[in-house]
């Protein structure tokens, strides 16, 4: 019999990120609302979120909140890329929870750098 977890340590909820805080783990259990850039990368650097695959899902969800702090002014083409995004983030998401951390690390750096790559070239 296959185990499926119900529990989520990280995903993305309407406009900000929802995590396990694991600084408090095993003594609690709670989560993490994040709601700008700022906060996820001080979520990152003070180890709110470990583990390689949830710090890299970390790091795109930091991503699409930079860009909606930035995208404040209403534009489409910041209003497309922040999409495009957020349909990354929803592939790594299933790529975590559906393979082992071995195989889903490799697609995650190389979809990053996919999008680095296309980003560069747009400007």
């Amino acid at each position: 019999m296959e185990f499926k977890s119900k529990i989520k340590t990280i995903e993305w909820v309407d406009t900000y990120s929802k995590m396990v805080d694991q600084t408090v783990v095993p003594y609690e259990y709670k989560f993490v609302n994040i709601t700008t850039g700022e906060d996820m990368f001080n979520a990152i650097r003070n180890m709110i979120v470990r583990g390689a695959p949830a710090i890299g899902i970390a790091g795109a969800h930091g991503v699409i909140l930079f860009a909606q702090e930035n995208g404040k002014s209403g534009t489409v083409k910041v209003d497309e890329k922040i999409a495009k995004l957020r349909a990354k983030i929803n592939c790594q998401d299933k790529d975590v929870s559906n393979n082992s951390s071995h195989e889903t690390k490799p697609k995650i750096m190389y979809n990053a750098l996919k999008l680095k790559n296309q980003c560069q070239q747009e400007k």
